[in-house]
């Protein structure tokens, strides 16, 4: 009843004036090429009125006229609503374009990728800083509750509901992948499974090693032999809230924490980090090795060992390697 009386009204004018081809050049105009030159990116907030977006419209230049606007929207489009959000208008995009475009709700995506092995904190100070997230975030779940992925998002989307998305992925992930394990796994639970993922995660960057890693870790549980991770020894001490900032000393390695693996038996009490899919893929379909030992090569690797004897020299290699490096410095 609106529209018609909208309708009625126009042509009342246009009898009024006596303007007989009004009707005919307002849909034209309604429909005939818009100003924009170059692409233009407009956030319309929720809430905004139809004054409102028709100014931002205006002050961005993908419209000429706001009253036009008014006319169009009530008279020619579509009687569904303008939704808020962040678009992308393309040049000489037309009234009428510009107003279905508004209705679809299309908006632009943005994403944030969230890189493996971050911990809460990391992640805290990257959504932080991320533009086009809103509100405040919140105390973030245990440490290794949240997947690293790349995450797509609309402008205006809020950071706890990112957060709900990262960990609902982790859930997921876990329930899908547990029943695919390999077989003979001294894993109890996905918990478990993620706990030793992120010590994996830590341990090392490159892609081909993390089920060797993981296999020489499993390897370990079955024996009863102490992990002895690096990277749970950093956590004991930081609990994940800041970079330890220094070598690791002998000290360290013996001072007894729920996480210091070169003094507990078995996993610690939780993740040290958010592990990614391939290191969790990893853990529960682990290389098919007799090794028990690794240390770092120095050129971003490891050196592999079965036995004892093999890993000292492989350690006194990396030493010589250490040594090199410091002289050079």
């Amino acid at each position: 009843m609106r529209r018609v009386f909208l309708i009625l009204s126009l042509l009342a004018v246009v009898a009024l004036g006596g303007a007989v081809g009004t009707w005919q050049w307002l849909k034209a105009d309604y429909q005939v090429d818009g100003p924009l030159v170059v692409p233009a990116t407009v956030i319309i907030h929720k809430g905004a009125n139809t004054i409102e977006i028709a100014t931002r419209l205006r002050q961005a230049g993908v419209i000429s006229d706001t009253k036009l606007f008014g006319w169009g929207l009530r008279i020619f489009a579509d009687a569904k609503p303008l939704r808020a959000g962040e678009y992308v208008f393309r040049p000489a995009m037309s009234l009428a374009q510009v107003i279905a475009h508004l209705q679809t709700g299309k908006t632009v995506i943005r994403k944030v990728t969230i890189a493996e092995g971050l911990s809460n904190l990391e992640i805290t100070e990257l959504l932080a800083n991320t533009r086009g997230l809103h509100g405040l975030l919140g105390a973030l779940p245990a440490e290794g509750q949240l997947l690293p992925e790349t995450y797509h998002f609309s402008y205006g989307d809020s950071r706890t509901g990112l957060v709900i998305r990262m960990r609902q992925a982790m859930t997921r992930l876990l329930t899908e992948a547990w029943p695919n394990r390999g077989g003979d796994l001294p894993l109890k639970t996905p918990a478990e499974a993620l706990v030793l993922a992120s010590i994996v995660e830590k341990e090392t960057g490159v892609a081909s090693e993390r089920r060797r890693v993981a296999g020489v870790f499993i390897n370990r549980l079955r024996i009863g032999m102490r992990l002895q991770s690096d990277p749970t020894v950093i956590f004991g001490i930081t609990k994940g809230r800041e970079p330890l900032g220094r070598s690791i000393t002998k000290s360290d390695l013996r001072t007894e924490t729920a996480y210091n693996t070169y003094v507990i038996k078995g996993l610690p009490p939780g993740p040290i980090t958010n592990p990614g899919r391939a290191a969790i893929l990893a853990v529960l379909n682990p290389a098919d090795t007799k090794e028990l030992y690794f240390v770092a090569t120095g050129s971003g690797g490891h050196a592999f060992a079965r036995t004892l004897r093999e890993h000292n020299r492989n350690v006194a290699q990396w030493r010589k390697i250490e040594r090199a490096r410091k002289k050079a410095n």
